[in-house]
């Protein structure tokens, strides 16, 4: 009976687990629906109808290093620039939907008393069409605690950028 109670709350745990990856899942392609790849932001102008796979990686790489450098130089106004009026930003705080709800949100990161906040994609992938573009890679915030100690948070972030109709 001891080991039937117990492969019950490992299966019950397992199961938890599960559902939370499944929401997650949902999360990642919610995001993938509503992030937006702006054309002002794209380097290399599209010269041609259906660019190869190999630009297509190379411009998403540059919008989410010039989305992150507007952070890092304290440009908020440019920063709400690169976000679709449907956004979507999920991190541990949880979910904030909408372009006014992340610059609300992403207030702290910018002003005289902003942390140090870097990331940068390592992997970028895109979908068959080339149309959605998944960006990965570290991010680092240094900064100050409540009792004036250096503190530092890391993790890694993901990004879904989606090709709007302007490029």
């Amino acid at each position: 009976a001891r080991n039937t109670a117990l492969e019950e709350r490992y299966a019950a745990e397992r199961d938890a687990s599960v559902n939370e990856m499944d929401a997650l899942r949902r999360d990642m392609v919610e995001i993938v629906r509503r992030h937006a790849l702006p054309g002002r932001r794209r380097k290399a102008a599209a010269a041609a109808d259906a660019p190869d796979r190999a630009t297509r990686t190379a411009e998403v790489r540059a919008v989410e290093i010039a989305f992150a450098a507007e952070v890092m130089e304290n440009r908020p106004e440019v920063f709400a620039t690169f976000l679709d009026e449907d956004a979507v930003f999920v991190g541990g705080a949880g979910v904030t939907r909408g372009k006014a709800a992340i610059v609300e949100a992403w207030k702290g990161f910018f002003g005289e008393r902003r942390p140090y906040f870097e990331w940068h994609p390592e992997m970028v992938e895109l979908s068959g069409d080339g149309t959605l573009g998944l960006t990965r890679g570290p991010w680092t915030i240094r900064f100050t605690d409540k009792e004036g100690r250096a503190a530092e948070q890391t993790g890694l972030f993901n990004s879904v950028w989606r090709r709007q109709a302007d490029g």
